[in-house]
């Protein structure tokens, strides 16, 4: 019904009423009602498949996570191996470094031991030769004395007569017994000349320690 509808009783009555208040017009406009969507039906085949899918991501998630954790075992281990290793080259460098210097202390103390038994083989051609690069530049001088060891005389006494026979004449040849064989000490007004076993020996020593090839107090 509209709301321009009059109605009237037959014959040209009385109106009985000219608008229906409770009357809505629509007017057709009224929106569609939307169709629902028919839910999803999933067959076995469906649960299969998503039973599957779910298996292998969490597989793979699992794979994902022994593998961080396999390497971070490998890097701990890894780390630990290359501190090891820091530590191992470092003691055995220690050790190489003691044992060379326990080398070396022994090479040296058994040159030490053999010194007066080499000087004793040769310390007679040693002596004579001090004498022979001393003496003859000494023929000016009126008193030169000589000491040496009682083994180291003879030789040298056959050395003075083969430099100048007149040698012996200004020569006081001493002996002494805390003097090694080989060792000679040639004194005259002005110097002295020595070959002094001992000395050398300290010399040696003291050359080694600056070099740190031996340590500072040597038994």
């Amino acid at each position: 019904m509209n709301h321009g509808t009059i109605l009237t009783r037959g014959g040209g009555g009385t109106i009985l009423f000219a608008e229906d208040f409770d009357f809505q017009d629509t007017g057709g406009d009224e929106a569609p009602v939307a169709a629902s969507s028919p839910a999803p039906v999933h067959d076995a085949e469906d649960l299969a498949m998503a039973r599957i899918e779910g298996f292998e991501a969490g597989l793979l998630a699992a794979r994902h996570e022994i593998t961080a954790e396999d390497e971070a075992r490998l890097r701990h281990a890894v780390g630990n191996i290359a501190a090891r290793l820091d530590e191992a080259t470092e003691a055995a460098q220690r050790t190489a470094a003691d044992a060379a210097d326990a080398i070396a202390l022994l090479l040296l103390s058994t040159l030490g031991a053999v010194l007066p038994t080499l000087c004793a083989a040769h310390g007679d051609a040693e002596a004579a030769s001090v004498a022979r690069a001393v003496l003859p530049a000494l023929s000016a001088e009126p008193v030169i004395t000589i000491r040496a060891h009682p083994q180291t005389v003879p030789a040298l006494e056959r050395e003075i007569v083969r430099i100048d026979p007149d040698l012996p004449a200004r020569i006081r040849l001493m002996v002494t017994e805390t003097m090694l064989p080989g060792d000679i000490r040639i004194a005259w007004q002005d110097g002295v000349a020595a070959r002094d076993t001992s000395a050398l020996w300290n010399e040696i020593v003291a050359v080694l320690i600056s070099n740190e090839l031996m340590p500072s107090n040597p038994s």
